[in-house]
């Protein structure tokens, strides 16, 4: 669904292979879709766990509290964000593409810039073994239409790999 949070088959990715469960993670979700994180989703978001919320320096932050596992969603506030996006652009331009940007690239970095909202989701200690991380996170790309970003790469809301550090990527990831 576009406008609500659905879950999405992001488990046996390219975004979540290959992780240590005691590892913190981090994801950054880019997102054209919403300028503030909804309220009503993201208190539905996880069954049987309502989220504290709280200002903090990262920004509106909800927090998911297990005694196993703690996952915080935090909106960068949108003072934050030209900047934020103009380095974006930077780390793809020079970064990645090293100064050469294909066709393919620009579109990538047309779509980065018309962000309307970023999203960063940390989990501590890192993924688990009930997969509640995995969840969450499917659910927000689910809603937000997302591009993802983790471990220096790029991925689109279903979790195919749209631009890794050495430049390849899934033609089946949706690029708009």
């Amino acid at each position: 669904m576009a406008d609500g949070y659905s879950a999405i088959a992001v488990r046996g990715s390219r975004a979540f292979d290959s992780m240590d469960r005691d590892m913190q993670e981090n994801f950054a979700l880019y997102s054209r879709t919403y300028d503030s994180l909804p309220e009503d989703r993201m208190l539905m978001l996880v069954d049987s766990i309502c989220p504290s919320s709280e200002i903090t320096d990262r920004g509106l932050t909800y927090t998911y509290r297990w005694p196993d596992l703690t996952i915080l969603v935090s909106a960068m506030p949108s003072s934050e964000l030209p900047d934020h996006l103009r380095g974006f652009e930077g780390y793809l331009r020079r970064g990645i593409y090293g100064g050469k940007v294909p066709d393919r690239g620009e579109r990538i970095i047309r779509r980065i810039l018309a962000t309307r909202l970023v999203i960063g989701v940390e989990l501590q200690p890192g993924r688990d073994e009930q997969e509640r991380a995995d969840e969450l996170v499917g659910r927000m790309a689910g809603g937000l239409r997302p591009i993802i970003f983790h471990r220096d790469e790029l991925f689109d809301w279903m979790s195919r790999l749209l631009l890794a550090r050495d430049g390849s990527f899934d033609p089946d990831a949706e690029l708009d």
